[in-house]
């Protein structure tokens, strides 16, 4: 389970990484924040680097895994959980 972590990843990175992830098995669930953060870093960036649509998402993680389920959330469109399993 892997929770609000892959939108804190550079979208360059993110592709190292599914690969990390996968070596452990591929039975994964994400929750991924689809907004910007509400705190900036002291930087002043933004926590989130990785903001993109739940689509965007989709396609991404259909790249390392078979089965890409949405599940449906409480938290309007902030979150989105995706189950790679059945």
């Amino acid at each position: 389970i892997c929770t609000d972590v892959l939108e804190h990843v550079p979208e360059e990175e993110l592709d190292e990484f599914f690969n990390s992830i996968l070596v452990h098995g591929d039975k994964v669930i994400y929750v991924i924040a689809l907004s910007e953060a509400y705190h900036k870093l002291p930087n002043g960036e933004n926590a989130h680097c990785t903001v993109k649509p739940k689509e965007w998402w989709i396609a991404k993680l259909k790249e390392y895994y078979d089965v890409v389920n949405v599940v449906p959330s409480l938290c309007t469109d902030h979150w989105l959980g995706v189950k790679t399993y059945d």
